[in-house]
């Protein structure tokens, strides 16, 4: 979690969370983007950013609960720690239908707002029509997108396997060099513990991933936020090789 010290008081000022999720490296381009344009909606608006919530590498298709940063984000908000969430689209937001339109029937039961920077300054209100309305019809497009970018890279490497070529990213446990496969040791050593913890243990996905979290065990960009589906994801792909 990232706090800021930016603050304005007066009686109208809401205390907001920001929150950001990309996925991709080119999507990291536009990260200050996003953050620029939500603290220039809150001077606009007179609201205060109490802490801000990002989430690298992470598939909106992932419910927000279950998001490394976006499931702390949830628990404050719960908590009423803060009076809403403002995020710059809805797409860094959800883009599952399901998952958009539960959370956010949570929030409003909560009385937790939601807000866009680039909206006016009355949050998303979904129990109105007009509010409703432009919820989801935003939340289909997201998830419409999310369904082509799935086809695309499916296709994509679908195509490259046929021609003997790997995808365009290597899989945990591998490095790509001159166009081929092969094996990165110290991903391998942790490749061999998460097998072990799971065939020999019987250990579950969640306890894994809350190990490789607690060791701070790099993941293949670097980062130390493993999830439930990656971990088993390396054990489904590396279950198959053995």
């Amino acid at each position: 979690m990232k706090t800021t010290t930016f603050v304005v008081t007066n009686d109208k000022t809401m205390k907001l969370y920001t929150y950001n999720r990309v996925s991709t490296d080119d999507q990291k381009i536009g990260l200050q983007v996003y953050r620029e344009r939500m603290q220039s909606f809150c001077i606009r608006w007179n609201h205060e950013i109490v802490a801000s919530f990002e989430d690298e590498d992470v598939s909106g298709g992932i419910p927000l609960k279950d998001r490394p940063e976006g499931s702390k984000m949830y628990i404050n908000l719960m908590q009423h720690k803060a009076d809403g969430v403002l995020f710059d689209n809805i797409s860094r937001m959800f883009r599952d239908m399901e998952d958009g339109i539960s959370t956010a029937n949570r929030f409003t039961e909560a009385g937790i707002k939601m807000y866009v920077s680039d909206g006016s300054s009355d949050p998303i209100d979904i129990e109105t029509e007009s509010g409703f309305t432009f919820f989801v019809f935003q939340l289909m497009y997201a998830h419409l997108e999310r369904m082509k970018i799935r086809k695309r890279t499916k296709d994509a490497h679908t195509m490259r396997r046929r021609n003997n070529l790997p995808t365009s990213h290597a899989p945990y446990g591998f490095d790509k060099v001159g166009g081929k496969l092969v094996p990165n040791q110290e991903e391998m050593r942790w490749v061999r513990l998460i097998l072990s913890m799971r065939n020999t243990d019987k250990a579950t996905f969640d306890s894994i991933k809350d190990f490789l979290n607690d060791e701070r065990i790099p993941t293949k960009k670097g980062g130390t936020n493993w999830t439930k589906k990656v971990v088993h994801g390396i054990y489904n792909y590396h279950s198959k090789l053995q």
